[in-house]
C-alpha cells in the first residue's frame, strides 16, 4: 500500500503542469554544423535529410555557388556552395563532406557542409538579431547568432533568393 501511494504521489507531481518561466520559453529546433571553424544552424523544419556526399556531379557554365547536381535515390537536386555564397574562403568538397538537403514550397536542393554536429533547441530570447561577425557579406541569409556564437541561416530565404536560381533556357 505504501508502494502505490509514492507511486501516486510521483504521478501526481508529474502530471502537474510546469508553469515555471524556463518552461514557458520559446525555443528554435536546429540543425548545427560546421563550414571550416565556424558553427552555423539551419531550422530543422526545413531540412529534408542529410547525406553523406559520396559522388556528385560537376556542371559548366554555372555560377561559382553551384557545385553540381547530386543523384539521390534517382532524385537530381542540386548543390549549393554555402562558402561561396556566404563569401568564405576554403574548399567546399572533401571526403568527409556532408549534404543537407532544404525544402520549402517545392523549392529544394542540397547544402555542402563540413561536418555535422547535431540538433539542438535555442532558446528565441538568446539569438542575438544583429550579427557581430563581421566575415558574412551576406547578411539577408542570416537569421541571428547565438550567445554560443552559432550562426544560424534562413533556410527559407536561401531556398526562395531568386538570385541563387539557374534558369537558362538554351534554343
Amino acid at each position: 500500500a505504501d508502494h502505490q501511494r509514492i507511486l501516486h504521489e510521483r504521478a501526481m507531481a508529474l502530471a502537474k503542469e510546469n508553469t515555471s518561466p524556463v518552461a514557458q520559453e520559446a525555443y528554435l529546433e536546429v540543425t548545427s554544423f560546421h563550414l571550416g571553424p565556424e558553427q552555423y544552424a539551419f531550422e530543422s523544419r526545413l531540412i529534408r535529410e542529410i547525406v553523406r556526399l559520396r559522388e556528385y556531379t560537376p556542371l559548366p557554365c554555372v555560377p561559382p555557388f553551384i557545385a553540381g547536381i547530386l543523384n539521390l535515390r534517382g532524385w537530381i537536386i542540386a548543390l549549393l556552395d554555402l562558402r561561396q555564397v556566404l563569401g568564405l574562403p576554403g574548399t567546399a568538397i572533401t571526403e568527409t563532406t556532408q549534404v543537407i538537403v532544404l525544402s520549402d514550397n517545392g523549392m529544394e536542393f542540397g547544402v555542402l557542409i563540413d561536418a555535422l554536429d547535431g540538433v539542438s533547441h535555442v532558446p528565441l530570447s538568446g539569438i542575438q538579431q544583429q550579427t557581430p561577425i563581421p566575415a558574412h557579406q551576406h547578411h539577408r541569409y542570416v537569421r541571428g547568432v547565438t550567445t554560443g556564437r552559432m550562426v544560424i541561416l534562413d533556410a527559407r530565404q536561401l531556398l526562395n533568393d531568386p538570385l541563387l536560381r539557374v534558369q537558362e533556357e538554351i534554343s
